[in-house]
């Protein structure tokens, strides 16, 4: 009896200290938080699944806070375990992404994709209809296909998701569907497309409440907008309003930001400063194991050095980068840093450094967005007018056809002369440049 007894009030604390975990991460106390995570999970018993995996949620949040990046890896995928064994996919979900993102940034892609898939299966319901939960995992996918450079594939994963946070109100997954689609936008030349999904996102945050790590997120895709549009002065503005200055801490929670105004000063060629700051950057994100991000600083400070007259560092930098980015198969990690790199890699190439893999970076051509892409001035004629009404309303390609009584492979050349005609890529794109068109 007095066991048992000692056993129920060893769960009740248990229970407490999860309870009170939990409030302090809410408020902003990552020690206690961490504090109590660990005693619930000391005191909580094993077959206790359902409470185990929100305290180790929660655990792996406050590590998050507290920049131990390897310690909430750990944690998310034992959240994702046990939430998975409790039935609970409202946790298991978000866990297995969260775990997702933290591999994509250590470099391992073929993991994070496992991690996203697992989460898509989860919140997969009967005759294949996505749950709502859903969104977070096709986010992850279509960041994994956009650094893979799979921009089409990216685009389906993204606009499914920013669908299905529409719908249902998440916010989070929706401002980072948006973010990731402003990128996408730019990786294809459409600046205009890039401010309008970034627009869009603004108007969301302000509608709810984002975390943390999703407003890092949109203000560096804000300054990197505005970069690629050739307008710095309007960057600078936005990391100043941000509170951004290089003497910040490179805390993982507002490395992406840090990164952001790494590029600013670049853009501003503050060669120094942007080198010291992305030098604090890389030796944070090693000492976090982030092999992906640490190809990026690299390929940055690399940038950086040769500006300086460093050849000699900027070429150990490079090929430091390339190495980690062969390994997990990176492409617009090094596409995206721009044309300042291109020079870099064609000496790259001819000392032999990563043959195949500098070949294939070389050889892409990307266009790089303007502020306001002239799309031709031909007008659409009727059949495509009404074509692009039925993309509007959200047909596909052979639902279309039926309705205008054509082949599905003459709705497909409709399309290309629609596309050409508005200076777009997709057929969501092809409708905003209409509705922009109708606006004006």
């Amino acid at each position: 009896r007095l066991a048992a007894a000692g056993n129920r009030q060893g769960e009740a604390a248990g229970h407490l200290a999860a309870i009170q975990a939990y409030l302090a991460l809410m408020t902003g106390d990552v020690a206690a938080a961490l504090q109590n995570a660990r005693a619930a999970l000391a005191q909580l018993p094993a077959g206790a699944a359902a409470t185990r995996s929100v305290v180790t949620f929660t655990l792996a949040g406050a590590a998050l806070f507290a920049d131990e990046v390897g310690a909430a890896q750990v944690a998310f995928a034992e959240a994702a375990q046990a939430a998975t064994a409790a039935g609970n996919i409202h946790l298991a979900v978000p866990a297995l992404c969260a775990l997702g993102t933290l591999q994509q940034q250590n470099g391992q892609m073929t993991l994070a994709e496992t991690s996203f898939r697992a989460a898509l299966r989860l919140a997969t319901g009967p005759a294949e209809s996505l749950l709502p939960l859903a969104a977070g995992a096709l986010n992850g996918l279509g960041q994994l296909a956009y650094e893979r450079d799979e921009l089409d594939e990216a685009e389906n994963h993204l606009q499914t998701a920013r669908t299905l946070a529409a719908q249902w109100g998440n916010v989070e997954s929706l401002v980072s569907s948006l973010v990731h689609l402003a990128q996408l936008a730019l990786a294809r030349g459409a600046g205009d497309l890039a401010l309008t999904h970034l627009d869009a996102a603004a108007t969301a945050e302000r509608d709810g409440q984002l975390a943390p790590s999703s407003t890092a997120w949109l203000t560096a895709a804000q300054i990197r907008v505005r970069l690629a549009l050739g307008q710095p002065a309007a960057a600078r503005e936005m990391a100043t309003a941000r509170g951004l200055t290089a003497d910040l801490p490179p805390s993982y929670m507002r490395e992406v930001e840090l990164l952001a105004l790494a590029r600013l000063m670049v853009a501003e060629e503050d060669w120094g400063g942007a080198a010291a700051l992305l030098n604090r950057l890389l030796a944070a994100a090693e000492g976090r194991g982030q092999r992906g991000r640490a190809s990026e600083l690299l390929a940055w400070l690399a940038v950086c050095h040769e500006a300086q007259g460093e050849t000699e560092l900027g070429r150990i930098e490079l090929d430091q980068a390339l190495a980690l980015g062969a390994v997990a198969g990176l492409r617009r990690t090094f596409l995206d840093v721009g044309p300042r790199l291109r020079p870099l890699l064609a000496r790259a190439a001819a000392r032999g450094c990563q043959p195949d893999y500098v070949a294939a970076l070389l050889a892409e051509n990307r266009p790089v967005a303007t502020p306001s892409q002239q799309p031709r001035t031909e007008p659409l004629n009727e059949t495509e007018k009404e074509l692009l009404r039925l993309i509007a309303a959200g047909l596909s390609n052979g639902a279309a056809a039926a309705e205008l009584f054509l082949s599905v492979n003459t709705v497909k050349w409709h399309l290309k002369n629609i596309y050409a005609k508005l200076g777009v890529h997709s057929r969501v794109e092809a409708v905003l440049r209409a509705r922009e068109r109708v606006n004006r």
